[in-house]
């Protein structure tokens, strides 16, 4: 599916640095409510262990999707055996999923988003928000874990979790648009996010990363009209 395992680490090495930033309750929050298995928090070292798993799974539903990643698959990836990773994710795979998307939102709200705020010059603001999704996405060469759990079938749970992400996202892009002076910004961050997302998909089906920089070229004049 055109993955660049190099790619995928830069990418949620990103993830990583936005969530030292951030209470680890914050990563597992949704995941130990709507797991079944869930039960009271763990030690410190628990969380670490999990945390550090967390890394080579999403890289797995990166590549394969949530229904073709099998624990098999998972175990041999994260150097983990079958009753490790149920050790730190007692749900199963859509536990580890909802995590992956936990840290996910991290990223979106505590670094992405971030990169449009602030009162610098909107110029500025606008380079640094696609010089970060260049980097995360790795110039094009890492697809979207909200579009790879989807790909295929994947618990309810997951679908709703990726739905209100993706909304999540365009409310935040929004808010972040309506300070640069963008009309119809929830329109426009809706149009942004699919120019990224499309970029993706043509960069990874023709393992060419000229599409995506011209995708978010695209995005220039949505951010910045006035430019």
């Amino acid at each position: 599916m055109g993955m660049n395992k190099t790619g995928a680490r830069a990418g949620f090495s990103l993830m990583l640095s936005a969530l030292q930033k951030h209470r680890t309750d914050v990563l597992t929050r949704n995941s130990a409510q709507k797991s079944q298995a869930a039960r009271k928090p763990e030690p410190s070292r628990h969380v670490s262990g999990r945390v550090r798993a967390l890394f080579p799974i999403a890289e797995v539903f990166r590549r394969y999707g949530y229904e073709a990643a099998t624990m098999s698959i998972l175990a041999q990836e994260t150097g983990l055996g079958r009753s490790s990773l149920y050790h730190y994710f007692p749900g199963g795979k859509e536990e580890m999923a909802l995590a992956v998307l936990d840290l996910a939102e991290v990223f979106l709200r505590e670094d992405l988003m971030a990169r449009l705020g602030g009162d610098g010059d909107p110029s500025l603001r606008v380079e640094h928000f696609l010089g970060r999704l260049k980097e995360y996405y790795c110039g094009g060469a890492v697809g979207c874990v909200f579009a790879s759990l989807t790909l295929h079938d994947c618990p309810p749970p997951v679908a709703t979790r990726v739905s209100a992400l993706m909304h999540f996202w365009i409310k935040e892009l929004a808010g972040r648009l309506t300070k640069l002076g963008v009309k119809s910004p929830t329109t426009v961050a809706a149009s942004v996010i699919r120019n990224v997302q499309g970029g993706l998909v043509v960069a990874l089906a023709t393992q060419d990363g000229g599409h995506f920089d011209a995708a978010l070229q695209d995005l220039r004049p949505l951010l910045l009209p006035s430019s």
